[in-house]
């Protein structure tokens, strides 16, 4: 973040697996993809900015989970 504060913080639930313990989203073999669309809250200025994730599980580690990717996207508003 350019002056190094805090600017947002938020909860999200995503589910990423079924009651059956079998994975939700797009994908073959062991690798899924899920996605979450998350509203945008203010305009970002130009910058590098760090994004932090953390999971909310009991265990301190996710079985079967080994990475997390994060896609920004720019919205487009139609007037």
């Amino acid at each position: 973040m350019p002056d190094s504060t805090v600017w947002h913080t938020d909860t999200i639930a995503i589910t990423l697996a079924d009651s059956s313990g079998r994975w939700t989203g797009k994908g073959w073999e062991s690798i899924y993809q899920s996605e979450t669309f998350v509203k945008s809250v203010r305009t970002l200025h130009p910058g590098n900015y760090t994004i932090k994730v953390m999971h909310g599980m009991k265990d301190k580690s996710l079985q079967g989970m080994n990475d997390v990717g994060i896609r920004v996207e720019k919205q487009h508003i139609d007037n």
